[in-house]
């Protein structure tokens, strides 16, 4: 998947930009997010400044099919507590 594909998937289920982050680390917070640091592609989860489950990835591919995958599981986690 690459990443416009990802965001019009988000967008077509309604999926706000409240829960995934691209771009810089520092400004994600209690998000999964994905950034690109000159070499490789980081997918992580990040909450009280604290990268958490940090995978790296060659494939931007990949990598925004990770991301994908954590903000699906995140929101049905999310609502499964809430019901």
């Amino acid at each position: 998947m690459t990443q416009r594909e990802m965001i019009h998937a988000f967008c077509r289920m309604g999926i706000s930009d409240q829960h995934f982050w691209l771009g810089a680390i520092e400004k994600a917070e209690r998000v999964n997010g994905m950034t690109y640091n000159g070499e490789s592609w980081i997918v992580y989860y990040r909450e009280n400044g604290q990268l958490q489950h940090v995978h790296e990835f060659t494939d931007h591919n990949e990598a925004c099919d990770e991301l994908y995958t954590r903000v699906i599981r995140s929101l049905e986690v999310e609502k499964q507590n809430v019901g």
